[in-house]
């Protein structure tokens, strides 16, 4: 499993424990506990399609989900009708995606393996869709290279009547 830590602020116990982390060479032990119960996947597995939407660290709630959708063997028996994955993540700054970059990666790669997003040999459509509110004027670029129009980070708030056609 993985742990995800923001850092709030310059000081904060989320910051030396990042920095900690970041400095040791020797693994860190750590105790962990939680979350109760677990995310239910039975509604979902009813839909062929599925829409994520997050704002900020929000996306830490729906990254194992994209996580299990993006595994073949793990969708084809807990999302058996899933044919397209929707993921729309809204952040402040464009730095903010680094928060989950391997796994932005992996959705972008997933959907440019593929005519139209849909990846031909899992039957599966990704399409995803990042934003940033408070970016510059200059940041509309394409955030994970220089691939098609499905990994450009959009500046402002998403349009999800548009998103969702």
């Amino acid at each position: 499993f993985s742990i995800h830590i923001k850092c709030l602020e310059p000081g904060s116990w989320t910051d030396v424990l990042q920095r900690m982390v970041v400095s040791e060479s020797k693994s860190l032990r750590m105790q962990v506990e939680g979350p109760y119960g677990e995310i239910s996947t039975q509604w979902m597995a009813r839909y062929p399609t599925l829409v994520l939407a997050a704002g900020g660290i929000g996306f830490t709630q729906i990254s194992p989900i994209i996580e299990l959708a993006l595994d073949e063997s793990h969708r084809r028996r807990i999302l058996p009708n899933l044919s397209r994955l929707v993921v729309v993540w809204t952040v402040q700054q464009p730095e903010h995606l680094s928060w989950f970059q391997d796994l932005l990666e992996r959705c972008h790669l997933f959907a440019a393996d593929s005519d139209g997003g849909r990846n031909r040999s899992y039957q599966l459509t990704v399409q995803l869709s990042l934003h940033a509110t408070r970016a510059p004027p200059n940041a509309a670029f394409a955030y994970l290279g220089s691939g098609p129009s499905h990994a450009a980070l959009h500046l402002g708030r998403p349009d999800l009547l548009r998103i969702l056609e």
